[in-house]
């Protein structure tokens, strides 16, 4: 849900994954930080392959840029308010545990801050096709452009 909320704001998909799991953890990482096993303390015993993409040691964490990232592109910046990041990076919690429920999100303070109303209607631009967010188009597309070009498809 989080993801979902998330691509409202941005009218552009947050995590588009490209090749497969492994492509898809690797985003997921960059966006949201590594796991903190502090934070999920049973993360070995609920993703067992947590050891493929556990920093090592001498690795430093990744961090989370979700507020950063959030903030980015948007077409309407000043409905993505602390109480919006807050919603989604409430929803995209790793520790299933820990992350909200539907009910606890409609209980976000973004639902009841001023004002409630981001905008006029009559201001909001609609104009976007379902095709320009089907994950599944785009990412075909990409890959036809990609071999149009003569590149190797990503892996």
């Amino acid at each position: 849900m989080g993801c979902i909320i998330a691509e409202m704001f941005r009218r552009d998909g947050l995590l588009k994954g490209t090749d497969g799991e492994a492509s898809q953890l690797n985003m997921i990482f960059h966006l949201c930080g590594h796991p903190d096993v502090n934070l999920w303390p049973d993360i070995r015993q609920k993703c067992p392959l947590w050891s493929n993409y556990e920093p090592r040691p001498d690795e430093k964490p990744l961090p989370c840029q979700l507020a950063r990232v959030l903030k980015q592109r948007l077409p309407h910046p000043h409905w993505m308010t602390n109480n919006a990041i807050d919603l989604i990076k409430n929803l995209l919690t790793y520790n299933p545990e820990k992350r909200w429920s539907a009910f606890e999100a409609l209980e976000a303070d973004y639902f009841y801050e001023n004002p409630i109303v981001k905008d006029d209607p009559s201001e909001l631009n609609m104009r976007f096709g379902v095709e320009s967010v089907h994950e599944l188009s785009i990412r075909q597309r990409h890959m036809n452009m990609r071999a149009s070009n003569g590149a190797r498809p990503a892996r």
